[in-house]
């Protein structure tokens, strides 16, 4: 990931309460679609903890939900995890967070388009191609063969 996180933009879903939480699962199906989309938006998405098609990271031992504080303390049944999602920029510089303890807390695909949408627009000088700046550095920029 640390080869990448220099150069790209990321969604990370950090621990979620686990798949036996019906919340989670209706999450990760809608973030199917998400995903979809990254693969031809020059995202990569990023989940710890429960398995997804997307890289996936897990935290067996507890030691991010410890680290950052984010254990479900309302749960005394699982060993669940506040659910975050983050946007980070290129670098792994976080953009945005997400806290969905409650379902509606997550985030839609559809919001965190958005949110890579005015990320895409901060980091990619060319995001708007027909802006003369644009047009400039492009034909400084030498061809490549």
């Amino acid at each position: 990931m640390s080869t990448t996180a220099h150069h790209a933009a990321f969604v990370a879903h950090a621990l979620g309460r686990g798949e036996h939480c019906p919340r989670e699962r209706q999450h990760q199906k809608e973030m199917i679609k998400l995903y979809e989309w990254c693969a031809v938006g020059f995202t990569n998405m990023l989940k710890i903890s429960t398995p997804a098609a997307w890289t996936y990271l897990c935290d067996e031992g507890l030691e991010v939900q410890r680290t950052l504080g984010i254990d479900e303390y309302t749960d005394p049944h699982h060993t669940a995890s506040v659910p975050h999602t983050l946007v980070l920029a290129p670098g792994l510089v976080i953009d945005k967070v997400y806290v969905g303890y409650w379902f509606w807390g997550r985030p839609s695909a559809y919001q965190l388009w958005e949110d890579l949408q005015t990320l895409f627009r901060q980091i990619k000088p060319d995001f708007d191609p027909t802006l003369a700046e644009a047009r400039a550095t492009w034909k400084a920029t030498p061809a490549v063969a």
